[in-house]
């Protein structure tokens, strides 16, 4: 990232995030196991759009994965609230907490991967952004007196 102040008529804040490469078969399986989430979420938000009907203002529907059923109960279940009785049974059936050695179930798996790969890792998007923040100094200096 490169940073650098320039005095015109104001103060500009110039930021370039240089274009990164990453290993082919990292991004690959990181791309794979992102788009299998978001099925997986798909999966959860059709049956709910037909139980519930459709609903903008939702941001808890997904497909819950959770490997102690102590933290299904409150969470899981609110993420599946709007699905009908019979689709929420079959997603708490496929749950890893069902199995003898959950730490090791594959959507674990990808849940783990999927939201590492999300908030640990910057997605650059394009090759450079910039962005510009261009200030007067005499607005600055008279919004600071009024504060």
């Amino acid at each position: 990232m490169i940073a650098r102040q320039e005095q015109r008529a104001g103060e500009e804040l110039f930021v370039d995030f240089p274009a990164r490469r990453c290993p082919s078969s990292n991004c690959g399986l990181a791309r794979s196991l992102h788009n299998l989430q978001s099925a997986l979420d798909h999966l959860v938000w059709r049956p709910s759009e037909d139980h519930s009907g459709p609903n903008d203002a939702d941001t808890a529907t997904q497909f819950p994965i959770f490997w102690t059923g102590n933290g299904y109960q409150p969470h899981g279940i609110n993420r599946i609230r709007r699905v009908g009785p019979g689709a929420a049974v079959v997603i708490g059936l496929l749950q890893p907490f069902h199995e003898q050695e959950p730490r090791g179930h594959s959507l674990l798996f990808v849940r783990k991967r999927d939201n590492g790969d999300k908030h640990r890792a910057l997605a650059i998007t394009a090759g450079a952004a910039t962005a510009t923040l261009t200030a007067s100094t005499t607005r600055m200096a008279h919004a600071a007196r009024s504060i």
